[in-house]
């Protein structure tokens, strides 16, 4: 005759589970170091500067290829979709004969 053990997670119960974890959560909280006020306020500054930057450097990139696609009558749409998808199967063709997958 076989006798069926039940773990320990199934013997308490979905509240018991639950409370574990929050017990577990608690206990974990209680080690994080957390930063002081000042150090909030100077990552927060650092956020906030490099987003800046960022956006400022990705308005002006989208602008100067609106223009340049424009120069060369590039405007439709469509056509910007035909060398994406080319683009994007050429990617994906020359990682595939590579043999490595190092995507």
């Amino acid at each position: 005759m076989a006798t069926e053990t039940k773990s320990k997670n199934e013997s308490k119960g979905f509240l018991g589970s639950t409370r574990d974890y929050l017990v577990n959560v608690r206990g974990e909280l209680r080690k994080v170091t957390w930063p002081t006020r000042e150090e909030v306020v100077h990552l927060t500054r650092v956020v906030l500067i490099v987003t800046a930057i960022t956006s400022i450097f990705l308005g002006a990139l989208s602008a100067l290829l609106t223009i340049g696609l424009d120069q060369f009558g590039l405007s439709n749409p469509w056509i910007l979709v035909v060398v994406f998808v080319a683009i994007s199967i050429g990617t994906w063709w020359s990682f595939r004969q590579d043999g490595e997958k190092r995507y």
